[in-house]
This record gives structure tokens, C-alpha cells and sequence, in this order.
């Protein structure tokens, strides 16, 4: 994608940047959800340092958590397995046994719930900084709420995605996007994501909140290996 125009405030709570309010360098999609060696042409964006501290460890327990998550590509990711595994920043497992996994079938492990707060901040910066720089100009003054998905859900998204003249945005393995968002009024729609192959991540807004072809489901736990929390330091 271009980039757009670099604007005067923040791209997620809008103040305006000043002496007294600095402005940094983010990545959109958290460059800590990539392994090495990392997209050459990861977009970034200005938002002021407060936003972006408040967001830097909600990313870090959510990479955490995904990574952990039963995959179609495991092994691929482990230098960011290996970050984790490092990490101080971990929810606690609800608990163990078998479950169906986010990519379809019966495993064992443990079951995590992302933080709703966490999910909803994070994907919803992606989601601002992704429709940032598509139409150039920042996302409407419209709510916003993201939740992890169970398979059944994500199966009926991909059947809305296949069914629309949607592309799908890829970012290295790790990281691949579709919106299904009305052209004449783009502030409102669904954006669909899938990390490291594993856990899907919807974003409702504005009017697709309520109005919308897919309901917002409640938050969901992610299946996890678990291996990744035990086999951190203590």
C-alpha cells in the first residue's frame, strides 16, 4: 500500500501533536507478532507516545497468547515462540483437556481467554491504521469491537469474504486481512483477520455492529498448546 499523507494528530485518540504532546513511529500490525526476517514494507503511522504505551504490552499478551495457538503451519514461527517464551506478560490458562482448535479439530491442551479489552484495542488500532492508509484519511468517529473467533464463526465470515468481490491482504505468513466494508460508506463494515494461521479476529464498525450480515458473538477462548508458558523462565 502507498502511504498515505502524514497528519498532525494521532491516529487514535486524534489530539493534535505538540511540544508538550510527541508524536512516534508505530506499526500498524505490531512488529512483535513477526519473525525474522521481518516484511521489508511493514506500515507504520504517527500516534503520540501515551497511546502508544498503553497498546505496547495489551500486544505483547495477545502475541503471546496466538502464537500458543494450534496451527496449520507449526514450527514456522519459533523465533516468536521463542520471544514468548521469555515474556512476563502471560494470562493465565482457564484449563486443560481436549478441545476443538481454532483451525477445526479435537486437541489437547488448555484454553486461554484473551483479555476483551486487549483484543478490542489492538485489532481496533490495526483496524484504523489499515483503513488509514486504503482511504487516506482516518477512520470515522464510530464504535468499534473486536472478538476472537470459534471455527463455526469463521467459517460463516469466509463464506461472506468468498461470496463479495473482497481482497485478501496478506503480510508475511504471520498476518493476512479482508474487509468487507459498503464503498460508499467504509467506516462501517467487518474486517476479518488471521494470525500465525490460527486464531481468526473480527472487527466490527459503525453500523455492522448492529446492522450488520454477521452478529458479534461472544469474547471466546483460544486453544493452546500450552507448551510456550511452561517452558518460560520462572
Amino acid at each position: 500500500m502507498r502511504r498515505p499523507k502524514r497528519l498532525p494528530v494521532c491516529g487514535l485518540c486524534g489530539a493534535a501533536f505538540s511540544a508538550s504532546l510527541a508524536h512516534t513511529d508505530d506499526h500498524i500490525i505490531p512488529k512483535g507478532f513477526y519473525s525474522q526476517p521481518k516484511p521489508k514494507n511493514l506500515m507504520t503511522w504517527w500516534v503520540c507516545l501515551p497511546c502508544q504505551r498503553e497498546l505496547n504490552p495489551r500486544e505483547e499478551r495477545l502475541r503471546n497468547i496466538f502464537i500458543s495457538a494450534h496451527s496449520h503451519k507449526p514450527g514456522l514461527f519459533k523465533d516468536v515462540a521463542e520471544k514468548a517464551s521469555r515474556s512476563a506478560r502471560w494470562e493465565a490458562p482457564l484449563r486443560s483437556g481436549w478441545f476443538r482448535s481454532q483451525t477445526g479439530i479435537q486437541v489437547p491442551g488448555a484454553i486461554s481467554m484473551p483479555d476483551p479489552i486487549d483484543v478490542t484495542m489492538v485489532f481496533g488500532k490495526i483496524t484504523r491504521g489499515l483503513f488509514y492508509f486504503k482511504h487516506e484519511r482516518l477512520l470515522g468517529d464510530v464504535p468499534l469491537i473486536a472478538r476472537v473467533l470459534r471455527p463455526e464463526h469463521f467459517d460463516v465470515l469466509v463464506d461472506l469474504v468468498t461470496e463479495l468481490p473482497v481482497k485478501i491482504d496478506v503480510m508475511g505468513e504471520e498476518f493476512e486481512w479482508a474487509a468487507v466494508c459498503p464503498d460508499e460508506n467504509p467506516d462501517h463494515g467487518i474486517w476479518v483477520y488471521v494470525i500465525y494461521g490460527a486464531v481468526a479476529i473480527a472487527v466490527w464498525t459503525g453500523d455492522f455492529i448492529t446492522l450488520g450480515p454477521f452478529p458479534v458473538p461472544e469474547p471466546t477462548p483460544v486453544v493452546i498448546t500450552d507448551s510456550i508458558r511452561k517452558s518460560r523462565p520462572r
